[in-house]
């Protein structure tokens, strides 16, 4: 009898130990799975002189000569991450002008903006870009988002980046902030745009 309350002791004093220990493996596991993570891949650049606005009667509203990244994003969070301060600019951290659906006339704010390109030397296509609505959103959970930068540099800009952050604590400061959000994760691309003008001139020479 001595020896079973000594065994009922002892696993009194167990049992609370086994609970607590179940209850931080279930919390870890929990707070795992609803962790902020995000997958994201930006493209090179391409140029072209082919962007335009169809605008309220159907007619084709051409854009000047650009260079274009897309941007795709991977969000399997099962919470909803804003993005914020996309932007593109030069070194000296001055802005280059891009395009958003905010940028566009209120009348053709919806209407479609279109490039025509050659698709891998097979000919010309034509294709939608999707604009984003303006530099900051949201990146819904467990979704795919994907936008189309046009942006417009000087002929004789050597060098371009293309960043944006997001609603996720990090530890390194974004060095080309201009706002006070710079502990912010922030992802971007740096391009080299030397004469990237002077090659789309060409190529429209060497068209047919």
């Amino acid at each position: 009898m001595i020896e079973f309350f000594r065994d009922l002791d002892l696993w009194l004093k167990i049992i609370p130990i086994v609970i607590s220990l179940i209850a931080l493996i279930v919390s870890i596991v929990v707070a795992w799975k609803n962790r902020k993570t995000l997958q994201v891949e930006i493209s090179d650049l391409i140029s072209s002189c082919n962007v335009f606005l169809i605008d309220s009667n159907g007619d084709p509203l051409p854009y000047r000569d650009c260079v274009i990244a897309t941007i795709e994003i991977v969000n399997p969070s099962p919470m909803d991450i804003a993005f914020f301060d996309l932007r593109a600019f030069y070194p000296n951290n001055l802005n280059v002008e891009f395009l958003t659906r905010r940028a566009i006339l209120y009348k053709n704010r919806d209407n479609p903006v279109m490039q025509i390109d050659n698709f891998n030397g097979q000919g010309d296509r034509v294709r939608e870009l999707i604009i984003p609505s303006t530099n900051y959103g949201i990146l819904k959970s467990n979704s795919f988002t994907r936008f189309h930068i046009v942006m417009f540099p000087d002929p004789d800009a050597e060098s371009l980046l293309l960043s944006f952050k997001v609603a996720m604590k990090a530890r390194i400061k974004d060095q080309f902030a201009v706002t006070g959000r710079k502990k912010f994760r922030f992802f971007g691309k740096r391009y080299n745009i030397s004469c990237w003008n002077k090659q789309l001139q060409q190529s429209q020479q060497s068209e047919p």
